[in-house]
């Protein structure tokens, strides 16, 4: 049998926006560290030189992060984690979207197409049946998985997990 092997790289927001809003806070941690060392004010010195450390901490992290699918399961590998669960212990799966903090389902086949909300879609894999990403559930934790919509990541899931698993999530 022919490995199927998918790795993603998770970096966060790709849009123009949040690539465009990364540069100008970035921007202006400079210009607060410049300002902040010319004129020899240690809190400003300080506030640009967090910004800075954040911004390119946020960047490596992102850089770090990927997630890996195969014949034998998913994993998930970053700077704090370090998962791997097999197809058969996914007990549910689903794509949604965060708006106004809430998250909301999208059915699979719809994720593709631009809508009127144009909030990016996720992708969720879990180890417990009756999971769902809710406001303040939605990080990566040892029975939860999120990353960003992918259709190649998305068939090799579909391919893999139980149809029963794969319709948990939109039948609550």
């Amino acid at each position: 049998m022919v490995k199927t092997t998918r790795t993603i790289k998770v970096t966060g927001n790709k849009s123009f926006l949040g690539k465009a809003l990364r540069i100008i806070y970035l921007l202006l941690a400079l210009l607060f560290l410049i300002i902040g060392i010319s004129e020899g004010i240690i809190i400003i010195t300080i506030i640009g030189s967090v910004g800075i450390l954040g911004i390119t901490g946020i960047w490596l992290i992102g850089k770090m992060t990927l997630v890996t699918l195969d014949d034998t399961g998913i994993g998930y590998k970053s700077p704090f984690w370090n998962l791997r669960f097999t197809w058969a212990e996914i007990q549910t799966t689903g794509v949604y979207y965060i708006k106004n903090g809430e998250a909301y389902r999208e059915y699979p086949e719809d994720a593709d197409l631009l809508n009127g909300n144009g909030w990016p879609r996720n992708i969720f894999v879990s180890t417990k049946f009756s999971y769902f990403p809710r406001r303040h559930d939605r990080l990566i934790s040892k029975t939860n998985i999120h990353f960003r919509w992918n259709r190649e990541a998305w068939e090799v899931i579909s391919r893999y997990v139980s149809k029963e698993a794969q319709t948990a999530y939109y039948a609550a």
